[in-house]
């Protein structure tokens, strides 16, 4: 579906009538859960398929958006439509996130649901601007194995050693609680994030490893979380896309703009959009 997007409202876990609005549910917000900036735009919603579709359409016709929010319901082929997206509008700024469960237990996407809903915005009252941040401390290199882009099985840190016992150690060393999955991460080089979680024997990765297993260790303490994710909420201007593992390790959460935690982050490194985990991403508008 397509809808040509004026005066509508941005943001999470907006009641009532979905029509006129542009978000998804989060897991929580901090501070206005409704962006101060309504911006225009286009926006396409529906399946995977049915999106790139239209996507080509538009760069068909030569438009060329100032900047892209993207949400999506589940989990799955996100990487790849965010790269096919990327190719479509190269160098255009991306963030946005998965959508977490609503109180009746599903995913909610506005206007439309579906698969995934992505906002082209294209107004020229404005510049707008993303920026993100992993609040993590990247250390060393670490070497990943797996039967797939999201299984880990094996490892070196030094030595080769099996994922859960790997990260056993890791937290015992670092003091960090037992059954935590955040304080630890996995860097990629283009400078995202991967959630670790428990799997039978293996850890499973939020998002996709990369191909080559080459990744950093990320380390946080939770004191460390809640300082940096309200030194990140400080721009009343900002929307606002936060990971939910990163509001479990905090206590008091305060933001001047639009800010909700969801299932996985998207943020544009390098000149391209990823889908992350444990980060803090954020689009802000300033008028011309």
């Amino acid at each position: 579906m397509r809808f040509e997007m004026r005066e509508w409202k941005i943001g999470y876990n907006i009641d009532g009538d979905a029509a006129g609005c542009f978000g998804c549910s989060a897991a929580s917000t901090a501070g206005d859960g409704v962006w101060r900036i309504a911006p225009r735009g286009i926006v396409l919603c529906g399946g995977y398929d049915e999106l790139l579709h239209e996507a080509e359409a538009l760069a068909g016709e030569g438009f060329v958006p100032d900047a892209v929010v993207a949400f999506f319901a589940y989990n799955r082929g996100i990487e790849k439509t965010l790269a096919a997206l990327g190719r479509l509008f190269p160098g255009v700024p991306f963030c946005g996130g998965g959508a977490a469960p609503a109180p009746d237990g599903e995913p909610k996407l506005y206007p439309a649901g579906g698969e995934v809903s992505v906002l082209f915005i294209k107004d020229e009252r404005y510049v707008f601007f993303h920026r993100f941040r992993d609040l993590h401390d990247v250390s060393r290199p670490l070497l990943l194995e797996g039967p797939d882009s999201r299984t880990v099985t094996f490892v070196t840190d030094g030595e080769r050693l099996p994922a859960p016992e790997w990260l056993d150690m890791l937290k015992d060393a670092h003091g960090f609680r037992a059954g935590s999955f955040e304080n630890v991460t996995l860097v990629t080089a283009d400078g995202y994030n991967l959630h670790l979680s428990g799997g039978d024997g293996v850890l499973n990765t939020g998002s996709d490893i990369p191909a080559s297993g080459e990744v950093s260790l990320g380390l946080v303490s939770d004191a460390e979380a809640q300082e940096r994710v309200n030194a990140f909420l400080t721009d009343p201007s900002e929307l606002v896309f936060g990971c939910a593992g990163l509001r479990s390790m905090t206590t008091d959460v305060t933001a001047a703009g639009a800010c909700g935690f969801l299932h996985g982050e998207i943020l544009t490194s390098n000149g391209a959009p990823h889908f992350a985990n444990l980060m803090m991403s954020a689009l802000s508008a300033v008028a011309r």
